[in-house]
């Protein structure tokens, strides 16, 4: 019974923090594209993506540590871990978005919503029971 509490205050921190990091991944991401592209390209798209990724994951980081899943797991070791996973999630994030934008040809911030919602439930599980878990 506690555990499911404990992941029932979880999801729903995990959800805060998450959508918080999403407005300022969005809006770097729309940002960028706005002075970086007349013309939405790969690599546009990717610098974009990235760009938004770094500033947003930094704040995730921080935010998920302290006041989501309260870690008092090794700093080093937790950041390693959190970032290690946001390069993954960069990596295949990246190839959704662009495939949604340039194979499907969806709307370039429709397209970014539908990516980020997409690798949700990942995130939280690899944080929760790897990343940030307490003992």
């Amino acid at each position: 019974m506690r555990l499911k509490s404990l992941l029932d205050k979880n999801i729903i921190r995990f959800s805060c923090s998450s959508f918080v990091a999403f407005l300022v991944d969005y809006l770097v991401y729309s940002l960028v594209l706005i002075f970086l592209a007349d013309r939405i390209t790969f690599l546009s798209l990717t610098l974009a993506n990235i760009s938004a990724r770094v500033v947003s994951s930094s704040l995730n980081f921080s935010i998920n540590r302290k006041f989501v899943f309260h870690s008092h797991t090794n700093f080093k070791k937790a950041a390693l871990q959190f970032f290690s996973l946001a390069a993954l999630i960069l990596f295949c994030n990246n190839l959704v978005l662009n495939f949604l934008t340039h194979i499907l040809s969806i709307n370039h911030y429709i397209a970014k919503i539908l990516t980020e919602a997409s690798f949700f439930v990942f995130n939280f599980c690899i944080q929760n029971f790897v990343i940030f878990k307490n003992k």
